[in-house]
């Protein structure tokens, strides 16, 4: 009798893990859309930024540093995210 009990809670410890597995590969699914977006938008907006300036003041090292500037930018916040994801998962 007390082999179809444990069957049952096997089969529902199976399904929590599932449901977990399912959770961490959504936040991290989640996670890639956000780096693309923290390394894409910066980028677009300081490039276009550098390319404004380069066209006013006739110097070709504004859209330079601006990649620089949005690489940066963005491995300062990439960095920030990943504490927060790590402190998450503990």
């Amino acid at each position: 009798m007390n082999e179809p009990q444990k069957n049952g809670q096997d089969s529902g410890q199976s399904q929590q893990a599932r449901q977990k597995k399912r959770a961490v590969q959504l936040m991290m699914i989640d996670a890639m859309i956000e780096f693309a977006v923290i390394i894409a938008l910066p980028l677009y907006l300081l490039t276009e930024a550098g390319k404004r300036l380069d066209a006013s003041t006739g110097h070709h090292f504004f859209v330079i540093i601006g990649i620089l500037a949005a690489l940066a930018l963005s491995a300062a916040m990439i960095g920030v995210r990943i504490n927060q994801f790590r402190k998450k998962l503990k």
